[in-house]
């Protein structure tokens, strides 16, 4: 089953499984050329600084700090979250239980905490250990009134943010402007002893007849790697709208569509098809679908030898309908950060906020502005992911 069911429109999801050591920026795409330069000097935002919107992945499966980095870190979360983080437990059996810089929950809990904080105070200027974050009632992040009012409102009136754990990373994104939504998603069998047949049969009711027809092609892991895009795209919606367990995802549905390199692959733009970016050295271990059930739930997880070509800074997009009605003003863009995990950010009008007070946060007015921009070739791009490595890029910079 999976970890987290839609349930939470708060910047981190429950059994979180985070990691830790590769921070992603994005940029415009005019200042590409300058994103190398930040990522080798380990600088922060820098450019973003002129416009507010930020992309940011951290991956903690290569982290594992020693006592002194783990304090360090802490140091600069609030006592209160400190508090809860040190809460998480992983039994282990024997009444022995993983905790601390041990545990991926709180590893990733600390991390998705420090994200946060470091992108308020390098894009508004407040000192690192001053930020005021709070959350609304459904659990979305947002800068505290009194901070947004001083620092935000006459630069980044909409700023806002969200942050999404699960697998072996975090990732974040703000926007100035628009509403803002991201979900990461690691692509695995199910847990259990549950079949790819008999977990698409639980989770019927999640995936619309529509989205049904493009997950259901091609073998079990291409079925299971479409499911968790279609479920991450899902939940980035419903974490920018800001709302929580009350929407009913057959409301929702994604038409997932083919990005340049998937069109070079196919030579096309059309929606997602069996056998789009397989590599063509490989070929379809043509066993039983039980046979393929046994490779999936393998070290390798692959069907024989032929294997999905699912490089780091594959790109998608994908378009929504809500109650049949395509929703022109939003865009939904998706990115896989290496072979199994994949990111959905999802990017709106300020007009679509719910959830109990999430509008009020935003000062810049909740008019459809974004409607007109987005309807004209869906609005602007945002670049892929680029990567920093290292506990220093969560830490506020020294003098």
């Amino acid at each position: 089953m999976l970890p987290r069911l839609c349930a939470l429109t708060s910047s981190e999801h429950l059994p979180l499984r985070l990691p830790a050591s590769v921070l992603l920026i994005s940029r415009n795409q005019s200042r590409m050329s300058q994103t190398t330069a930040a990522a080798a000097s380990g600088g922060g935002i820098h450019n973003e600084a002129d416009y507010g919107s930020v992309r940011w992945a951290f991956e903690f499966g290569s982290w594992t700090p020693s006592p002194g980095e783990w304090s360090l870190a802490l140091s600069h979360i609030e006592p209160v979250e400190v508090t809860r983080i040190g809460r998480f437990k992983r039994p282990l059996g024997g009444g022995l239980s993983l905790v601390g810089k041990d545990n991926p929950d709180a590893k990733s809990a600390a991390v998705g905490r420090l994200l946060m904080r470091k992108l308020v105070s390098e894009l508004l200027g407040i000192p690192f250990d001053g930020v005021d974050l709070q959350r609304t009632k459904e659990g979305k992040p947002y800068l505290s009134t009194a901070q947004r009012a001083t620092y935000a409102d006459s630069k980044f009136p909409n700023f806002n943010f969200n942050v999404s754990h699960h697998g072996n990373w975090v990732v974040l994104a703000s926007e100035p402007h628009d509403l803002v939504g991201v979900d990461v998603m690691k692509s695995e069998h199910p847990r259990g002893s549950e079949t790819v047949r008999e977990f698409f049969q639980t989770m019927s009711n999640t995936m619309t007849p529509h989205e049904w027809a493009q997950i259901k092609q091609g073998p079990l892991k291409q079925q299971l790697d479409s499911f968790y895009t279609f479920w991450c795209l899902k939940e980035s919606y419903i974490k920018a709208v800001g709302i929580g367990l009350g929407f009913d995802l057959q409301r929702a549905s994604f038409t997932l569509l083919s990005d340049e390199a998937q069109a070079e692959c196919t030579g096309t733009g059309t929606p997602h098809s069996p056998d789009d970016c397989f590599d063509d050295d490989y070929f379809f271990y043509g066993g039983s679908e039980d046979d393929e059930e046994a490779l999936l739930r393998s070290s390798s997880g692959e069907f024989g030898a032929r294997k999905p070509r699912r490089a780091a800074g594959e790109r998608h997009r994908a378009t929504l309908k809500i109650d049949g009605v395509e929703q022109i003003s939003w865009r939904f863009d998706v990115e896989w950060l290496d072979p199994v995990h994949m990111t959905a950010v999802a990017r709106g009008p300020p007009a679509a906020a719910g959830g109990s007070g999430f509008g009020a946060t935003l000062r810049g007015g909740l008019g459809d502005t974004t409607a007109t921009r987005f309807s004209s070739g869906r609005g602007y791009d945002r670049p892929g992911f680029t990567r920093m490595v290292g506990l220093p890029d969560l830490l506020p910079h020294s003098p």
